[in-house]
């Protein structure tokens, strides 16, 4: 979940595209209103191995492509591989380039409050905090 709520006061979480019959694994990942215990929405870190963003119902693992985000089949990538910073930050490419979401206002969404940003990888050195610190509901990820 993104640390700060920015325009969206229910936070954004890392959100797979889509919903149910249409959820779409193949599209990039977005920032989007957090649906608590949402199946799309649901990632563990350090899954199934060090450094994996693992979504667990759909047995998938975050992969860095461009400056966009995918969940594709796990693997020893280090497409694959992120470190969470103690800042909040997480990031690939040896620290270099950051998880954020997209600056601007959210967009509407579907349902009746939900909204979305593009999830992006952006230049650590230059990403705006708000946007780019995020934090694990529940048990740190380093418990």
């Amino acid at each position: 979940m993104l640390a700060d709520p920015l325009d969206e006061p229910e936070f954004y979480c890392v959100d797979v595209a889509g919903f149910g019959a249409n959820l779409n694994v193949n599209a990039p990942l977005q920032a989007h209103t957090c649906k608590p215990g949402a199946d799309d929405e649901l990632f563990a870190f350090d899954r199934p191995a060090e450094g994996q963003l693992y979504l667990v119902e759909h047995d998938r693992c975050v992969e860095a492509d461009g400056t966009s985000l995918y969940v594709r089949p796990c693997s020893e990538s280090p497409l694959q591989r992120f470190a969470y910073g103690g800042d909040g930050t997480l990031s690939v490419d040896e620290g270099a380039l950051c998880m954020a979401a997209a600056s601007g206002s959210g967009e509407p969404a579907g349902g009746r409050s939900h909204v979305r940003r593009d999830l992006l990888l952006q230049p650590c050195s230059g990403v705006e905090p708000a946007l780019s610190r995020w934090v694990f509901p529940g048990p740190s990820p380093f418990a």
